[in-house]
């Protein structure tokens, strides 16, 4: 038995370490990741991949770029399958859900993309639709409302009673 126990120990202290390096590499490419796209890219955009499906069949833990705590970041949602989620930030997210997720970055980045694609080609018909609204309603300023003086064109001088 007391060998058994040493032989897991000096297990545990030759693999412990991989397993931190391991991770560390990934936080810090996600790290990498999140800040191309949120910071050099300003992708807003929510994109989401599955990782991890219940006997059901639906996922129940997302990799997800998403808009969470007033920024967009890469993050993991997670299910129960049906209503209920919580999505955490990548770097408070646990260290095999992590590490089960890391290979689906690639997939999360692509969808990211074609996100961006289908919000530029949307934005296409913004500008027209923004031409229309300028020729309908004519230039600033041109016609007051009732009981109200046309808006000053030039500078205003204010005086004060009394």
């Amino acid at each position: 038995m007391t060998e058994e126990l040493q032989r897991t120990f000096e297990k545990l202290r030759a693999l412990a370490p991989k397993l931190n390096t391991a991770t560390d590499e990934a936080d810090r490419l996600v790290h990498r990741v999140d800040q191309f796209l949120a910071d050099e890219c300003r992708a807003a955009v929510q994109c989401e991949v599955p990782v991890r499906y219940n006997e059901k069949g639906k996922p129940i833990v997302l990799l997800r770029y998403a808009h969470l705590n007033g920024r967009y970041c890469v993050c993991l949602t997670y299910s129960d399958g049906e209503s209920r989620f919580v999505t955490r930030a990548w770097s408070e997210c646990d260290r095999a859900d992590k590490l089960a997720a890391f290979p689906l970055v690639p997939k999360l980045v692509a969808a990211v993309s074609k996100a961006v694609e289908s919000q530029l080609a949307a934005a296409g018909g913004v500008a027209e639709t923004m031409d229309d609204l300028v020729k309908l309603m004519g230039k600033p300023g041109a016609v007051a409302t009732k009981g109200e003086p046309p808006a000053p064109t030039g500078p205003v001088v204010m005086l004060r009673a009394g």
